[in-house]
């Protein structure tokens, strides 16, 4: 098997190292100072799950380097994806599989447009990393799971030999049966989390220190958990309980990852988590006050800081 990693940051590095230590063909694509560290001192992973120093694992930003391969993973943040998946093109053969790991639920339906729907993975990556340094990947909790699943009849062909190889690796792969369902279960908590982290600063913990601010982080599940049944009506009516239950356990020293962009000076992928909870909202009627006032206080700074 050869894969291909599309942003071989944290994630994608992660997964990439894993793979590539289980014999499988892999090339990471990455940019920068950290696909130079990887070319010259080869890739780091620091992880309670085993660490790991690979100094022979394929690197290139140009994919018209790698070849055919068989399946193309996709770690790309969602604004720079659709760059990522033409950018991708001559890797991906007749046979190819193109697997999505955005965070949001937009991805897959970008990828299917580009590619058709037959050779999509819709995926969700749960692990929490980030890059320590260029070439060096800090995996901060024994979570390793891409969760994935395929949008039509035919994908599903796809499906069994990414979870065997991704099993060898010794991740913990899960084949989703209702893909769609799985993405709005995880979105309901990144986009209230994404929103009232970043809005305040706060880690979870500082939030659940001050009972007005927690209220907030409920009203804001609430709205992405109507939103999401309205579009989903597969999901279990008492989502909104049971993603608050599940906030309610999250370490408290956690931000989500849009308020550390902010903080870091980086673009947020702003439009693709409150922005995509009001566009929902108003295809079906919903009222979400606390989306659409993260999405306007924030839309100041969504391409990265503001100029002096």
């Amino acid at each position: 098997m050869k894969i291909a990693i599309m942003g071989a940051g944290a994630l994608g590095g992660y997964f990439g190292g894993r793979l590539s230590v289980a014999g499988v063909d892999v090339t990471l694509i990455a940019r920068g100072a950290h696909l130079r560290a990887i070319q010259t001192d080869g890739l780091y992973i620091d992880s309670p799950n085993g660490d790991v120093h690979l100094t022979g694992i394929a690197a290139t930003d140009d994919p018209a380097t790698v070849g055919t391969v068989d399946y193309v993973l996709v770690f790309v943040k969602n604004y720079d994806l659709d760059a990522a998946l033409i950018q991708a093109r001559p890797m991906i053969g007749a046979d190819t599989c193109i697997a999505t790991f955005q965070n949001g639920i937009s991805a897959p339906t970008v990828a299917a447009g580009i590619y058709g729907d037959d050779r999509v993975l819709g995926g969700a990556a749960w692990i929490p990393g980030y890059i320590e340094a260029p070439g060096r990947i800090k995996h901060t909790d024994t979570k390793d799971t891409l969760s994935f699943g395929a949008l039509s009849p035919a994908g599903k062909t796809f499906e069994q030999p990414l979870f065997d190889a991704l099993t060898l690796a010794g991740t913990h792969p899960r084949i989703e049966p209702d893909i769609e369902a799985a993405l709005w279960s995880k979105f309901v908590l990144l986009a209230a989390t994404s929103a009232v982290t970043t809005l305040t600063r706060l880690t979870i913990g500082e939030i659940n220190d001050h009972e007005k601010t927690k209220a907030l982080m409920r009203r804001a599940i609430e709205e992405a958990s109507a939103v999401a049944l309205a579009v989903c009506p597969s999901l279990p009516p008492d989502l909104a309980d049971q993603q608050f239950a599940y906030y309610e356990h999250i370490d408290g020293q956690v931000r989500a990852s849009m308020c550390t962009d902010l903080l870091n000076g980086k673009r947020l992928e702003l439009d693709w988590f409150s922005g995509e909870i009001l566009r929902q909202a108003e295809k079906h009627k919903l009222a979400t006050p606390v989306h659409e006032v993260a999405l306007a206080a924030l839309w100041p700074y969504r391409d990265g800081p503001l100029a002096p």
